[in-house]
């Protein structure tokens, strides 16, 4: 694996948070909820680290990555990545119908459909001002943040929180297919490093956001109800 395709790669894999201790260990420590201060800590990163790779002078220069990456893997090209971004979602889906005792749909919903407006929200808005070039050979001028990496990441954090406590394995599965969808828009040289580190950090974000909100708005009614 190229120097340049790892340290993509293990960039990426900074979105899957660390909650991967051992179940029954959880169960016996009550778990603390993170604030949403807390919670942006690794989108923050992320995106800062995309925007570094733009104008940074190092190896890890968008286009010194892009540069490496081609050169190994010129002729490589899958649409994986046009499925994969929706992966995510697809397994948060399954695993919830196959729980008979389901039955929080509507709040599950509300929290995904804002998700997903704020991700393209951010992402076309970003896309439409900044007018990055692709690396590809092309007049579009989308590139900057990935939507693709955006999805799968924001769909990852989804599953996180809807499924997480439940199912560990499950939860490891979204981010990583998550990581690999940004790795291949790189691989197929549709996006920079930039892009699609971006990306992931307005995928994770727009998440933490939605839930956020939802969650205020809930506690609201809640504190209202019994006043």
């Amino acid at each position: 694996m190229p120097k340049h395709y790892f340290s993509l790669f293990l960039l990426l894999i900074l979105g899957f948070p660390s909650y991967s201790q051992d179940k029954n260990y959880q169960l016996d420590i009550p778990k603390h909820k993170e604030s949403l201060l807390e919670q942006s800590i690794v989108p923050t990163l992320l995106i800062g680290t995309g925007v570094w790779t733009v104008y940074t002078n190092t190896e890890l220069n968008k286009f010194k990555v892009q540069r490496s990456i081609q050169n190994k893997y010129a002729d490589f090209n899958t649409q994986l990545d046009s499925y994969l971004q929706f992966a995510p979602l697809a397994i948060t889906l399954g695993y919830k119908i196959g729980n008979k005792d389901y039955d929080n749909w509507q709040e599950s919903l509300t929290k995904t459909l804002l998700a997903e407006a704020l991700m393209l929200g951010s992402v076309y808005t970003i896309k439409n001002t900044t007018r990055h070039k692709r690396p590809h050979p092309s007049e579009e001028v989308d590139s900057f943040p990935s939507g693709h990496t955006a999805q799968a990441f924001m769909a990852a954090s989804i599953l996180h929180k809807e499924i997480g406590d439940e199912s560990h394995w499950l939860t490891a599965m979204g981010y990583t297919t998550a990581a690999f969808t940004g790795v291949l828009r790189v691989m197929n040289n549709k996006h920079y490093i930039s892009d699609v580190l971006v990306g992931a950090g307005i995928g994770l974000l727009s998440t933490h956001v939605s839930y956020w909100v939802i969650d205020k708005i809930k506690q609201r009614k809640k504190a209202r109800t019994f006043k």
